[in-house]
Protein backbone atom coordinates (compact mmCIF):
# COMPACT_ATOMS: atom_id res chain seq x y z
CA UNK A 1 0.00 0.00 0.00
CA UNK A 2 1.40 3.41 -1.03
CA UNK A 3 0.25 5.16 2.14
CA UNK A 4 1.90 2.61 4.42
CA UNK A 5 5.14 3.00 2.47
CA UNK A 6 5.02 6.77 3.10
CA UNK A 7 4.35 6.14 6.81
CA UNK A 8 7.29 3.72 6.98
CA UNK A 9 9.54 6.39 5.42
CA UNK A 10 8.45 8.91 8.05
CA UNK A 11 9.62 6.77 10.98
CA UNK A 12 12.87 8.12 12.42
CA UNK A 13 12.48 11.53 10.78
CA UNK A 14 11.39 14.89 12.17
CA UNK A 15 8.39 16.81 10.84
CA UNK A 16 6.63 20.03 11.66
CA UNK A 17 2.94 19.39 12.29
CA UNK A 18 0.58 22.04 13.64
CA UNK A 19 3.55 24.39 14.24
CA UNK A 20 5.47 21.89 16.41
CA UNK A 21 8.38 19.65 15.50
CA UNK A 22 7.91 15.93 16.14
CA UNK A 23 10.28 13.04 15.58
CA UNK A 24 8.19 10.10 14.42
CA UNK A 25 9.17 7.02 16.42
CA UNK A 26 6.42 4.58 15.33
CA UNK A 27 2.93 4.48 13.98
CA UNK A 28 0.00 2.18 14.59
CA UNK A 29 -3.06 1.65 12.41
CA UNK A 30 -6.16 0.13 13.97
CA UNK A 31 -9.90 0.66 14.47
CA UNK A 32 -10.20 3.40 11.88
CA UNK A 33 -7.40 5.59 13.19
CA UNK A 34 -3.66 5.98 12.87
CA UNK A 35 -1.57 6.90 15.89
CA UNK A 36 1.89 8.38 15.60
CA UNK A 37 4.17 7.85 18.59
CA UNK A 38 6.54 10.82 18.61
CA UNK A 39 9.28 12.14 20.84
CA UNK A 40 6.78 14.59 22.38
CA UNK A 41 3.27 13.22 22.17
CA UNK A 42 0.86 10.82 20.53
CA UNK A 43 -0.87 12.11 17.40
CA UNK A 44 -4.16 10.44 16.45
CA UNK A 45 -5.62 10.85 12.98
CA UNK A 46 -8.72 9.21 11.54
CA UNK A 47 -7.59 6.81 8.83
CA UNK A 48 -10.13 8.32 6.41
CA UNK A 49 -8.37 11.71 6.84
CA UNK A 50 -4.83 10.32 6.84
CA UNK A 51 -3.98 10.86 3.17
CA UNK A 52 -4.95 14.53 3.37
CA UNK A 53 -3.47 15.07 6.83
CA UNK A 54 -0.11 13.50 5.96
CA UNK A 55 0.53 16.42 3.59
CA UNK A 56 0.58 18.74 6.61
CA UNK A 57 3.68 16.99 7.98
CA UNK A 58 6.54 19.19 6.76
CA UNK A 59 10.07 17.71 6.75
CA UNK A 60 12.47 19.43 9.13
CA UNK A 61 16.24 19.59 8.60
CA UNK A 62 18.90 18.95 11.25
CA UNK A 63 18.89 22.56 12.51
CA UNK A 64 15.18 22.31 13.27
CA UNK A 65 13.89 24.56 10.52
CA UNK A 66 11.40 23.43 7.93
CA UNK A 67 13.10 22.32 4.76
CA UNK A 68 11.57 24.85 2.43
CA UNK A 69 13.12 25.62 -0.92
CA UNK A 70 12.21 29.17 -1.82
CA UNK A 71 10.26 29.15 -5.07
CA UNK A 72 11.41 25.58 -5.60
CA UNK A 73 14.77 26.93 -6.75
CA UNK A 74 17.99 25.22 -5.95
CA UNK A 75 21.48 26.68 -6.03
CA UNK A 76 22.01 25.86 -9.72
CA UNK A 77 18.93 27.85 -10.72
CA UNK A 78 20.14 30.83 -8.70
CA UNK A 79 23.53 30.50 -10.39
CA UNK A 80 21.74 30.63 -13.75
CA UNK A 81 20.17 33.95 -12.75
CA UNK A 82 23.57 35.37 -11.81
CA UNK A 83 25.01 34.18 -15.13
CA UNK A 84 22.09 35.75 -16.98
CA UNK A 85 22.67 39.12 -15.30
CA UNK A 86 26.42 38.96 -16.03
CA UNK A 87 25.72 38.12 -19.68
CA UNK A 88 23.37 41.11 -19.90
CA UNK A 89 26.09 43.40 -18.58
CA UNK A 90 28.51 42.07 -21.22
CA UNK A 91 25.85 42.47 -23.88
CA UNK A 92 25.27 46.13 -22.95
CA UNK A 93 28.99 46.83 -22.99
CA UNK A 94 29.26 45.27 -26.43
CA UNK A 95 26.23 47.05 -27.89
CA UNK A 96 24.21 49.78 -26.13
CA UNK A 97 21.21 48.83 -28.31
CA UNK A 98 20.72 45.86 -25.95
CA UNK A 99 19.80 48.13 -23.03
CA UNK A 100 15.98 47.75 -23.42
CA UNK A 101 16.24 43.94 -23.44
CA UNK A 102 18.59 44.03 -20.45
CA UNK A 103 16.17 46.27 -18.56
CA UNK A 104 13.37 43.77 -19.16
CA UNK A 105 15.54 40.92 -17.83
CA UNK A 106 16.56 43.10 -14.87
CA UNK A 107 12.90 43.77 -14.02
CA UNK A 108 12.16 40.04 -14.14
CA UNK A 109 15.09 39.23 -11.85
CA UNK A 110 13.96 41.94 -9.39
CA UNK A 111 10.48 40.41 -9.35
CA UNK A 112 11.89 36.94 -8.63
CA UNK A 113 13.94 38.38 -5.76
CA UNK A 114 10.93 40.19 -4.28
CA UNK A 115 8.77 37.07 -4.43
CA UNK A 116 11.57 35.06 -2.76
CA UNK A 117 11.76 37.68 0.03
CA UNK A 118 8.00 37.34 0.56
CA UNK A 119 8.29 33.57 0.82
CA UNK A 120 11.15 33.85 3.30
CA UNK A 121 9.12 36.25 5.43
CA UNK A 122 6.14 33.88 5.29
CA UNK A 123 8.32 31.03 6.56
CA UNK A 124 9.67 33.23 9.37
CA UNK A 125 6.13 34.21 10.36
CA UNK A 126 4.94 30.60 10.32
CA UNK A 127 7.68 29.69 12.80
CA UNK A 128 6.42 32.34 15.22
CA UNK A 129 2.88 30.94 15.25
Amino acid sequence: MELEKKLDEMVGNTYMYNTKNYKILKYYMDNGSTTFATDKDLINIKTEDLKKEIERFLPVDEEGSTAVTVLGRDKSELNELVTLVKNNIKSIKADPKNIPAAKAVNDSVKLIIEVAKLEINAVKLSRKI
